[in-house]
């Protein structure tokens, strides 16, 4: 699957990242493999983490078409949860995976970001699966690049794998304005110190500027911000064939709420250059969607399927729905724009022969009923 996609969105395995990826367009469909990240579980009502995890393997299975590969992370996953049955959740989840027919590869990172037990329910993962793994530095592991070639190969060898059959994801997380210029020099020595290690089947730049959260300070707002992992990965594409990874419309910063909150009507749009938010109080939903369309930033309803319904909200046709659908369309939206605008700088750096991306599926899109409520 060397270069068989140019984009990785790195996903909550939440209902709103499931039903945009499930919206996506067949050319978007086939130039992107989205990494589905299963948060700490927020267990409510009753509810065992049996029947938690299972309904996030079931998104993903349903999410994602059978006959391409996606990627799971439990990277934030407390050391001291595990199943009923003693097993590792990891394990729970790819075995359900399996059975529903996916090609599900577990993502890890190294000994100083995992438990031990984390890395022994990959080992046996990749050792029965055999589709190799994705390894995923953080920032502060590619920061201390004396210890850098070690730690990248004591993964390696425990897993029992070579850079072959490894995919490399230099994640920075949450980046902000200003930092593009420092992390490119950060990134190069980086990427070079896992060349001398041997050639790895992908290798991934990953950051996001979302912020953490719209407060009440930006009610009625609109407030932008300036996508630095885009600004950082277009430069370095240009000599670099390296896929391009981001959050989606999400912070990096992310975490479920461990209680059900009244979410206010948020819309997170995404243009060439910025991340644009609009907040407003639950019942403005329907205004911020005027806004929006009325806005030079829209993109306009033939654009995506979140688009469509962005317009239809706007016009009366479909109701606001709830946050889920909300973060649907604006997810949807930026998958295709991204998606669009990461293959023509590709294209226009002469890296195009890198990647070997799939032929798009031959079938209906932009069709409303596929986001009925």
């Amino acid at each position: 699957m060397r270069g068989a996609y140019c984009y990785l969105p790195i996903l909550p395995a939440r209902r709103g990242a499931f039903l945009a990826a499930q919206w996506l367009s067949p050319l978007a469909e086939s130039r992107l493999i989205p990494l589905f990240d299963i948060p700490d579980p927020v267990v409510r009502n009753g509810e065992t983490l049996e029947k938690h995890f299972a309904k996030r393997a079931k998104g993903i299975g349903e999410a994602w078409p059978r006959s391409r590969s996606v990627y799971v992370d439990m990277h934030n996953l407390p050391s001291e949860v595990h199943m009923a049955s003693g097993e590792h959740p990891l394990t729970f989840v790819f075995d359900l995976l399996r059975m529903q027919g996916a090609r599900a590869i577990p993502v890890t990172g190294t000994t100083a970001d995992r438990h031990p037990a984390y890395t022994i329910a990959v080992r046996a993962i990749t050792r029965r699966d055999r589709r190799g793994l994705c390894l995923r530095l953080a920032r502060e592991d590619f920061e201390n690049r004396s210890t850098l070639a070690d730690s990248i190969s004591e993964v390696l060898d425990f897993q029992g794998l070579s850079p072959a059959e490894c995919d490399l994801i230099l994640d920075f997380r949450y980046l902000v304005a200003g930092e593009a210029g420092t992390l490119r020099g950060l990134s190069l020595e980086a990427l070079d110190i896992s060349r001398q290690l041997g050639r790895f089947r992908n290798v991934i730049l990953a950051g996001g500027s979302v912020p953490e959260q719209l407060g009440k300070q930006d009610q009625g707002q609109l407030r932008s911000e300036s996508r630095v992992e885009f600004s950082l990965w277009a430069e370095l594409i240009k000599t670099i064939p390296l896929v391009y990874a981001d959050y989606g419309v999400v912070s990096p910063t992310y975490v479920p709420p461990k209680r059900a909150v009244n979410v206010p009507a948020r819309i997170r749009y995404t243009t060439h250059a910025e991340h644009v938010f609009r907040r407003g109080r639950r019942a403005d939903y329907v205004t911020l969607c005027n806004e929006l369309i009325a806005s030079p930033e829209f993109s306009g309803q033939d654009f995506s399927l979140g688009d469509l319904r962005i317009h239809q909200c706007a016009k009366g046709i479909v109701k606001p729905g709830n946050p889920t659908l909300w973060v649907g369309s604006d997810l949807n939206h930026h998958f295709e724009m991204v998606s669009q605008q990461i293959w023509q700088a590709i294209s226009a750096s002469g890296n195009a022969g890198h990647f070997s991306l799939p032929e798009p599926e031959h079938r209906p899109y932009l069709q409303p009923d596929l986001i009925a409520e």
